[in-house]
């Protein structure tokens, strides 16, 4: 089943239920986290930035942060609360 072919079925498989949708979040985001660091990590490296924390690299890739990770989530719990509802109105 792919996003292409078969939309609908692919969102009730991946925002089935509210604990899905957190679980699908928190993997997102830990992934994205993991990215970040790993590129803090080859930046400091490459270039010795002892003033530099993970902290501040991370508000300075806070664009990255909100469309990598909370553009994607948004997204998803909004599938979610479209299926709740026409799930609501299906059964009425």
């Amino acid at each position: 089943m792919s996003l292409i072919s078969e939309p609908i079925g692919w969102s009730r498989s991946i925002a089935k239920s509210k604990s899905r949708v957190i679980l699908f979040t928190a993997m997102h985001f830990a992934v994205l986290l993991l990215a970040i660091w790993l590129l803090f990590e080859k930046v400091s490296v490459q270039q010795p930035l002892s003033t530099l924390s993970f902290q501040d690299f991370l508000i300075s890739s806070s664009l990255i942060l909100f469309i990598g990770g909370f553009y994607p989530c948004l997204y998803l719990y909004a599938i979610y609360r479209l299926l709740e509802i026409n799930k609501l109105t299906s059964d009425n």
